[in-house]
Formats: structure tokens, C-alpha cells, sequence
């Protein structure tokens, strides 16, 4: 009989990455022969960030009215994503909060969480069922989960550990996170590399849609940007000298000459815009590996030295296309040695991926 996978992430964001790795990650357990779900969780981060009307508790009217529009302005987003989940995603028929996601034990022979910084307690406010603390143990398994930071805070390291050494087989993203772990856990702790990587360009080909809103010449993507402008400046220079049109995926707060805002693009059109871009600068982790995966010149901001980007960097040697407020890439980038680390790379995880399907319970 098949066994019926279970996958818990952060499936229900307007973030293009954490919709874009669920899916890769259910789309390659399927290929692989198997029975796979995304778990429809519901947390408490989901609610209060992406559902819940903002609050004015203490705040200034300023702060409060920007709180509005930039909740209004994810709600759009928000249902050009769940179009793509609906046509393109299984989830369970269940619906799970904290209060009965103890039932999803139950209806799973393997639970898999990740990819995403589902380890983050700071994210998710706390919420331990990212560490399977619901399942039982032969059924817990992670595939590069995410901590996203440099270690656990001291108030969750106890229960953290407790959760993480009762683990099958436990997966991380970043070379950073699977060093931390060895020096606190028992268990074995694997690298994989995250799940949009487990395809190729021509599997995410298939789900680019064309945009109405393309510039007649060669363009910049710009997704993601640092609060300090260094982004935004090296785009504008770069656009400048080299006759670029530049797409922001976003908002921007003034208008800016041969700059067009697509604050909504779908996730086909989001695919499409990297693919087709002469160059993408961006702060986004996703928006590195989709860069990446397309062959796409790239530059990238690592903000607040963030281990995800630090990680990446290291293992596919791209420490070069770091754009700093002193340095900004060449535009060309040779992805010759770039391709065959990451074929290696997936072919690694593929077959890693297909052990913790494959074993024994």
C-alpha cells in the first residue's frame, strides 16, 4: 500500500518562496511514487499577520492607517496566491489548528516538516507543532527545515532539543544550523538543499505566466529591499548606465523614473519576471535560487548577515555577487560551476529525499 505523506510548512503567506518550496517539495514526493498532502495548518502567526483586520491598540493614527493599507494591500496579494494553491497544491481535506492538530497523527504514515524557517519560534510566535511535538516519533522526519537564525533562544532550547532528538531524520537547510545542532543534539543532522532546487528550470517553465506589465527593452527585477536604500541606489545606477527598465516586486513609496511597480504579480507572473530578466538584485533567499535555477544574472543584499544567504553563498560560491554600499557585481555572472554544484547538489537530496520515503517505520 502507499504510504501517505504528510507535509507541515508555511504554506498560507503572501510570500512567493514559502508557497513556491511547499510546493516543490509535495510536487517531488509525488513524482517519487508516493501519496503527499500538504497539512492545511492554520497558526496563530497566519491569523494575526495575514487575516486578522489590523488593531489600533496604542498606536499613532499614522501608524495605524499604514498598518491598514499595507493589510489591504496583502489581502490583494494574498488571492493571487491562494489561486495558485487551489489549482495547483493538495492540501488535506482537514482543517488543523494548534487545538486538533494531534488528529493529523493520525491520518499519516510519515509527517515531514519543512522547508522554510519553521524552526524559527521567533516567527511562529512560539508554536512547537513545527516541531512535531503532536506526532509520534516514528513518524517525525524534517527535510531542510530552516532555522533562519543563528541559534535558539535560551527560553525554547530545552523543549527545541527535546522535540529535535526524537526526530527520524532531521534535515536543515544551512550549513550554519547543521553545525549549531551537532554541538547540541544527539541526533544526526543531514544538509539538504531547499526544495525549489529539487527541480530544474524546465519543471518551473511550466508554471511561468506571462505578465500584461513587460517593458519594451531589457529590464531589472528588483525584489525585496534593504530599509538603508543600498538596493534601491546600485539599481537605479546600474538601470542608468545601462538603458534598464527595472520591475519592483512591490511597493514603493514615490515614483521613480523608468521604475514600474508590480505590487501583485502572481506566482506564474513572479517565475516569468526572473526567467526573462537581464538582471535580478534582490534580499530574498527564494529570489537567489530562482535566479540561480534560470541562469538569471543576479546580485544579492545579505541583510542583518542573515545565515541563509551566508549559507547558500558558501555552498554554491557566490560570495562574489554580494552587493554591499562599496561594491556592486558585474552584471554578468558565469554559472558554469554554479550549475554543476547545484546538479550535484539535487541529486544528493533526491536520493536523501528518497531514503526518508523509503524507510521503514
Amino acid at each position: 500500500m502507499t504510504k501517505k505523506i504528510g507535509i507541515l510548512t508555511f504554506h498560507t503567506t503572501t510570500n512567493y518562496g514559502a508557497v513556491l518550496q511547499s510546493f516543490a517539495l509535495e510536487k517531488k514526493i509525488i513524482e517519487l511514487g508516493y501519496n503527499c498532502e500538504i497539512i492545511n495548518y492554520h497558526s496563530y502567526l497566519e491569523y494575526k499577520e495575514y487575516i486578522r483586520f489590523p488593531k489600533c491598540n496604542n498606536k499613532s493614527f499614522i501608524n495605524y492607517i499604514k498598518d491598514i493599507r499595507g493589510y489591504l494591500l496583502s489581502r490583494k496579494k494574498r488571492k493571487t496566491i491562494e489561486e495558485f494553491i487551489r489549482q495547483n497544491i493538495i492540501l488535506s481535506k482537514k482543517d488543523y489548528n494548534k487545538e486538533n492538530i494531534n488528529l493529523a497523527n493520525n491520518e499519516y504514515d510519515k509527517i515531514i516538516v519543512g522547508s522554510d524557517m519553521v524552526f524559527n519560534l521567533n516567527i511562529s510566535k512560539g508554536d512547537t507543532a513545527y516541531y512535531l511535538d503532536f506526532a509520534n516519533d516514528n513518524k517525525k522526519y524534517s527535510y531542510a527545515a530552516s532555522l533562519g537564525v543563528d541559534k535558539i533562544e535560551d527560553k525554547y532550547l530545552e523543549v527545541c532539543k527535546k522535540n529535535l532528538d526524537r526526530f527520524r531524520y532531521l534535515s536543515v537547510r544551512e550549513l550554519q544550523t547543521k553545525e549549531y545542532f551537532n554541538t547540541i543534539l544527539k541526533n544526526d543532522v543531514h544538509f539538504d538543499i531547499d526544495p525549489t532546487l529539487l527541480h530544474d528550470k524546465t519543471f518551473w517553465q511550466n508554471y511561468e505566466e506571462k505578465p500584461l506589465i513587460i517593458p519594451n527593452k531589457k529590464y531589472i527585477v528588483l525584489y525585496f529591499i534593504d530599509a538603508d536604500g543600498i538596493e534601491l541606489e546600485a539599481t537605479k545606477k546600474i538601470a542608468k548606465e545601462n538603458n534598464y527598465h527595472v520591475i519592483f516586486l512591490g511597493h514603493l513609496k514615490k515614483d521613480i523614473e523608468n521604475f514600474t511597480c508590480v505590487p501583485n504579480a502572481t506566482i506564474g507572473e513572479f517565475l516569468y519576471y526572473i526567467h526573462h530578466a537581464e538582471l535580478v538584485v534582490t534580499a530574498s533567499y527564494h529570489g537567489i535560487l530562482f535566479s540561480i535555477n534560470y541562469n538569471t544574472n543576479f546580485m544579492y543584499y545579505c541583510k542583518s548577515n542573515s545565515p541563509r544567504m551566508e549559507s547558500i553563498a558558501k555552498i554554491v560560491g557566490i560570495e562574489s555577487r554580494r552587493l554591499t554600499r562599496d561594491y556592486i557585481p558585474e552584471i554578468e555572472c558565469d554559472f558554469k560551476n554554479i550549475n554543476k554544484k547545484i546538479s550535484d547538489l539535487r541529486c544528493k537530496s533526491i536520493n536523501n529525499l528518497k531514503k526518508i520515503l523509503e524507510e521503514n517505520n
